[in-house]
């Protein structure tokens, strides 16, 4: 029991530090309010940050709280942790500071590249506006990021495995 405390412990206070990493990136790109295609590749680059802060965090806890020992369902238990948090504090962050934003970039987006769906995209998202559904959004958010949080723990655990 004192094993599975511990797991919760590291993954639950490095799932706080990568979302507010994650959140600092978003918030950023929003304070200086970067351009459609510098905005993907902010969250490209938070991407590449989870990847690594995962597989940083399922080594420490091998190496250094479980004695080098390792098993899949561990790494898995961290990732699934972690990325549940930062889904959480993503989604407060996308939905209560500017969210008006990421509809801005996504309307430069279709100008620049499908002009022709304009008029389309544009319904869409007054349709969206009058009925925004807060509790799918976040559900959609908490799945990719599990499933994310998965594939990347999983692949962690079998690379870093020591039983």
């Amino acid at each position: 029991m004192e094993q599975n405390n511990k797991l919760a412990f590291h993954a639950i206070q490095w799932g706080l530090i990568l979302a507010f990493i994650r959140v600092l990136i978003d918030v950023l790109s929003k304070v200086f309010n970067v351009n459609a295609m510098t905005y993907s590749l902010t969250s490209a680059f938070g991407f590449l940050v989870e990847i690594i802060v995962i597989f940083y965090v399922i080594k420490i806890f091998r190496d250094k709280l479980n004695d080098g020992n390792l098993n899949i369902v561990q790494a898995i238990k961290i990732g699934l942790i972690m990325m549940i948090i930062v889904a959480v504090f993503l989604f407060a962050s996308k939905t209560f500071f500017d969210p008006d934003f990421e509809i801005s970039k996504s309307i430069e987006m279709v100008e620049k590249y499908q002009p022709e769906k304009l008029d389309e995209v544009m319904e869409k998202i007054s349709v969206a506006k009058e009925n925004p559904k807060y509790f799918k959004n976040f559900a959609i958010i908490l799945g990719w990021f599990m499933f994310l949080g998965l594939i990347i723990s999983a692949i962690a655990g079998a690379v870093m495995k020591k039983e």
